[in-house]
Parts: C-alpha cells; structure tokens; sequence
C-alpha cells in the first residue's frame, strides 16, 4: 500500500516476485512488467488505500490473504479521483529471507441489489 501511495516503482519491483502475475478489477491478466509501466507512466495510482484483512492462511513457505480495499484512484486511470471497494486474494512465498507476491487477484465489490416483489401474476 505505501509504496503504490508513494507511486514508488522500485519498491514495488522489491516486492514482486519476476513471475508476478495479476487479474485486476478491470479484467486485464497482467504481469510483473506491465504493471510497473503503468505505475511508471502514472496511469496506474492511488490517493488514498485502505485494505481490510479478512483471511490469512500459511501453507509452508506460501500465504494465501484475502479481504477487502477501498482505493481511491488517481494518475491517468479514467476513474482518477473516484473511490471503489475491491475484493482481493493475494499469494506470498517466502523468497530466501523475505516475501515476495507472487499472484493477486481483484474485482470490485459491486453494490448489493435487493430483489423486490415479482410482478408476474
């Protein structure tokens, strides 16, 4: 989160293994490189991040958290200045002596849509 607040590219790189891939919230399967660039063009930034944590399990040297975010867009993105919840599951190894994602996945939380009386007879 600090370093995407930060729109710190190198730091990020840190923290992504060479074969980090992602499905982000607008459908695109992206990997390592391609979401450096947009971060490094400033298309992909935020103003604001919050992540809720909600599961986090170890299997060995792996780790497997899930939860929600609220972000605010910033950057280029169309969505600049908007706020959206997102559900994510993000996959940790353990690299040597530090941690690195190796997967993510993202989607927006859509709005809860209640069902009202059928007007069929």
């Amino acid at each position: 989160m600090q370093a995407f607040l930060a729109n710190d590219p190198a730091m990020l790189a840190r923290l992504w293994s060479d074969d980090f891939v992602v499905t982000n919230p607008f459908n695109q399967f992206l990997n390592k490189q391609q979401v450096l660039a947009l971060v490094t063009s400033g298309t992909l930034a935020f103003s604001a991040y919050t992540r809720h944590i909600e599961s986090m399990h170890a299997y060995g040297d792996v780790v497997v958290v899930a939860g929600s975010e609220t972000v605010v867009w910033a950057g280029s993105i169309p969505l600049a200045g908007q706020t959206s919840q997102l559900r994510y599951t993000a996959v940790w190894s353990r690299h040597g002596n530090e941690w690195q994602e190796v997967a993510r996945h993202a989607s927006f939380i859509q709005p809860t849509r209640v069902a009202g009386p059928s007007s069929t007879p």
